[in-house]
């Protein structure tokens, strides 16, 4: 059976590579330099290719996708690359892994093309704003203080000055 991972070159993806070519070479010659200390396992000469295995290329696939949802700059190139390496990676996981289900991050992940394509790189989107946010407002003692709202309404209020003078 044809290793779906594989093209007619061995040392690609039937996905276009994330990576271009000439830069995955110098990093597998430079990978025989790489001094690895004890205790951890070497470093596989043929990274994402049939020859390390189903679940090595699997790896190197979320890599692709991992790197693509981080960058700091995205094309609409990148949302398809996205969209056919995360299915690939699904796909090769439930061979690898039959009885692990699709959890509700793996679905998610299938809605970032759309959002690359509405919103451009998702390095700046997180949840770290709001859970600031809700930590600020915990803090505030609110239980029989006069004042206490108005503390609440200067902090909004600063907070979207702040936002309206960077947009």
């Amino acid at each position: 059976m044809e290793d779906n991972l594989q093209s007619e070159n061995e040392d690609s993806f039937d996905i276009k590579c994330y990576l271009s070519q000439e830069l995955i070479n110098r990093l597998k010659k430079r990978l025989n330099e790489v001094v690895v200390p004890e205790g951890i396992c070497c470093i596989l000469v043929g990274i994402g290719t049939a020859s390390n295995g189903k679940l090595k290329a699997n790896e190197c696939i979320l890599i692709q996708c991992t790197q693509i949802v981080g960058a700091r700059s995205v094309t609409q190139e990148d949302g398809q690359l996205f969209s056919q390496a995360y299915n690939t990676y699904q796909t090769t996981s439930n061979v690898l892994f039959p009885n692990v289900r699709t959890t509700p991050n793996h679905h998610y992940a299938m809605h970032i093309p759309k959002q690359v394509s509405r919103w451009g790189p998702l390095n700046g989107i997180s949840k770290y704003g709001g859970e600031r946010l809700v930590g600020i407002l915990q803090k505030l003692k609110t239980n029989s203080l006069n004042g206490a709202s108005t503390k609440i309404d200067k902090y909004f209020r600063k907070s979207y000055y702040v936002a309206s003078v960077r947009f």
